[in-house]
């Protein structure tokens, strides 16, 4: 390696020592990431559906499947609750004198479809858009279509099997599956939709609807001037205060009996990370904390490696 180093010309020298550096800058931004997502994991309590605050946290349930139009795979036609799938061309270019042959995605699509997470105490609405989703399945099949036969027995090759005819066909088939029924880890934006949050106060709604009042003043004076004198005053205006408190209680009260709806979506701030994985907690801490540990390490490696290059070159 010495050897190289020191007959590579200038312009060689140089170019391989920005891809390095290159190598160097993503490996360190990759174990910073992963070492952040392992923190959040470990520092943020997990919640219930009936007790989480609003805000970002982590939930752990199953999935369910909303009611509706049932999801399917559209690829292999499962039934599931979410999907990924990519259809992808052998090709070979023409320039290529080794015959070497490479895939180019010509289909790929994602599930946007709204389901469940439900644990003990209620049940959440998840949204997957935009989400970093760790799935149930990930199979991958051959064949000579541009799409595969939805309901064909092709779609149950899996596993090593389906890796023995890799390259048979010249499509190839990637699906990735959460199933109905699977347990669900989602560390996200926690939002309760409908009846009363605590936001808004009764005095605020009480003002808020005198002023809509006001601006009708002919209706104010049909309803409460009393001894028709042509204006509000301060006995008759305790009445109109008196009135307008009972309907916005008599609006909050209606709002309680509404069903309150809980959602679990992508942070707003685009500074927290949106997480949807089948893998439990516990080895997500684990696959985080190996990935962190082998990018920084890779990172001093190509340090110590940069450094002993400029050191050959009398840099």
């Amino acid at each position: 390696m010495e050897v190289e180093i020191l007959q590579a010309s200038q312009g060689e020298f140089l170019l391989a020592f920005l891809i390095a550096l290159a190598l160097t800058v993503a490996s360190f931004y990759y174990g910073f990431l992963m070492f952040r997502r392992l923190r959040l994991i470990e520092n943020i309590p997990t919640s219930t559906v009936r007790g989480a605050a609003q805000g970002f946290i982590e939930l752990e349930g199953i999935t369910k499947m909303m009611a509706g139009e049932p999801i399917y795979a559209p690829l292999s036609g499962k039934s599931c609750v979410w999907y990924h799938y990519k259809i992808q061309k052998k090709e070979q270019s023409p320039l290529d004198r080794r015959h070497n042959s490479h895939w180019r995605t010509v289909d790929e699509g994602v599930s946007d479809n709204l389901f469940h997470l439900q644990d003990k105490t209620g049940v959440c609405v998840v949204d997957p858009d935009e989400a970093e989703v760790i799935p149930t399945s990930s199979r991958t099949w051959y064949g000579n279509r541009d799409r595969p036969e939805r309901w064909g027995r092709s779609t149950d090759l899996g596993g090593a099997f389906s890796s023995f005819f890799a390259g048979v066909g010249r499509y190839r088939y990637i699906e990735k599956l959460i199933s109905e029924g699977d347990p669900l880890y989602a560390m996200g934006a926690f939002v309760t939709l409908g009846g009363n949050d605590g936001s808004y106060s009764v005095s605020a709604e009480v003002r808020d609807l005198l002023v809509a009042w006001k601006r009708t003043p002919e209706r104010i004076l049909k309803h409460f001037d009393f001894n028709k004198d042509g204006e509000i005053d301060r006995a008759e205006w305790q009445i109109v205060r008196r009135q307008a408190t009972k309907k916005v209680e008599e609006s909050r009260r209606a709002r309680d009996h509404q069903s309150e709806v809980h959602v679990m979506k992508k942070p707003a701030d685009g500074v927290h990370h949106y997480l949807l994985s089948v893998v439990p907690q516990s080895k997500l801490r684990s696959r985080y904390s190996l990935l962190a540990a082998g990018s920084l390490s890779m990172f001093l490696l190509l340090i110590a490696g940069l450094t002993w290059a400029l050191q050959i070159r009398h840099f």
